[in-house]
């Protein structure tokens, strides 16, 4: 739930009329909201002396870390800025679902029958809301109700199509 919120978040800061923020100055207003919980967090139940030490230690590597966090971070919001919340989703469930694939055929992991829905079921509901964006007349009470009241029709005149050639057939 943290996730969709964050994208619907993002996507309307840095894509609604009235909110037009460019990349960097969403992730520096976002920084500074991550930055007091996690600190707090930090600071009430991780910080110690050995953890210290030991980030001393590492420190290259804690640099680097940071720094491809944060480039994703732009990478992230420059693409949301660019397509959508939705595109990003996507992008992300075809990401795990290839993954997942990759595992299968080069190691040979077993592809449960929970993933297979889950992949299914996340795409379909990006899909149909997608597509209720896209065309909201062909969603809405009397768009189903056309388009149910059309497919019985074309039913009623197939059925009818099949029993009058039911009926030429006996007669011949």
């Amino acid at each position: 739930i943290a996730e969709c919120l964050k994208v619907v978040l993002t996507n309307y800061l840095l894509s609604s009329p009235g909110m037009k923020l460019d990349v960097m100055t969403f992730l520096m207003g976002m920084s500074a909201f991550c930055l007091v919980p996690l600190a707090s967090y930090a600071a009430l139940f991780e910080l110690n002396h050995q953890v210290l030490v030991d980030a001393a230690g590492v420190w290259p590597i804690l640099v680097a870390n940071c720094v491809l966090a944060f480039s994703l971070n732009v990478i992230v919001s420059a693409f949301i800025k660019r397509t959508s919340g939705v595109a990003y989703l996507l992008c992300g469930i075809t990401k795990d679902a290839v993954l997942v694939a990759a595992a299968h055929m080069i190691f040979a992991e077993p592809v449960t029958r929970l993933q297979i829905v889950g992949f299914a079921t996340a795409s379909t509901g990006v899909f149909l809301y997608s597509a209720t964006r896209m065309f909201p007349e062909m969603f809405s009470f009397e768009g189903v109700s056309k388009l149910i009241k059309a497919r019985v029709k074309q039913e009623t005149i197939g059925d009818a199509e099949e029993g009058a050639a039911l009926v030429d057939r006996r007669s011949d």
